[in-house]
């Protein structure tokens, strides 16, 4: 009779588990892939690759040779 109970307590608890864990195992997998979504739209709508925006990117104005912000120094 302990089995049973223990088995019937079991199936129960692995039925809330799968009850509460699946709409997590279906919101998850659409969120990444909205969020692919709008990375695309806005990337398509920019009409500019990634590597064109690393090319436009400005140099930084250094403050003069051994200063705090020198690289090489």
């Amino acid at each position: 009779m302990a089995a049973l109970i223990a088995f019937v307590v079991l199936a129960l608890f692995l039925a809330f588990t799968a009850a509460f864990a699946v709409p997590w195992l279906v919101i998850v997998p659409i969120a990444i892939v909205l969020a692919f979504l709008a990375w695309g739209g806005t990337l398509a709508a920019s009409r500019r690759t990634p590597q064109e925006a690393v090319r436009r990117t400005k140099r930084p104005e250094l403050l003069g040779p051994g200063g705090p912000d020198d690289p090489e120094a």
